[in-house]
């Protein structure tokens, strides 16, 4: 709550708080995937073949699973707090500790074309930055 005092003092709407750590998240997850796309790219090339589509499925399903955590957890820091919110944290990484250890066991999962993930990991993103905005905005601190 002190962090989100000393903010509201700063000549710095509460909108571009919200968006600046969406932006600082989304920087963070493109230099990770750059940097592990060229790694992937370098093991291919080292091979002898640069297999273009299984490289781009790589990068589209790493790109979608790293957005969903920030995706995910900035809404619920923006309307309780960083402290309160790693709860939620906590619960998360439960539950999809225990959904991989299901998914372990033979389920059939649907086959979803990569690139539709993306896009509705993208789209969720940005929904997730307008709600942690109106969340945000309507905080009292």
């Amino acid at each position: 709550i002190k962090w989100s005092v000393y903010c509201d003092a700063l000549p710095i709407s509460r909108k571009k708080v919200v968006v600046s750590k969406y932006l600082f998240a989304l920087i963070c997850i493109l230099t990770v995937t750059v940097g592990i796309s060229l790694s992937i790219f370098i093991r291919m090339k080292m091979d002898g073949e640069v297999d273009v589509k299984e490289l781009f499925t790589i990068v589209s399903l790493l790109l979608s699973v790293a957005l969903v955590s920030p995706g995910f957890m900035l809404p619920f820091v923006f309307k309780y707090s960083v402290e309160k919110a790693r709860m939620v944290y906590y619960v998360t990484v439960g539950v999809v500790c225990a959904v991989s250890a299901m998914l372990s066991f033979d389920v059939s999962i649907p086959d979803v074309p990569v690139y539709i993930a993306l896009v509705i990991a993208v789209v969720l993103f940005a929904l997730s930055c307008f709600i942690s905005v109106k969340l945000y905005e309507n905080r009292d601190l």
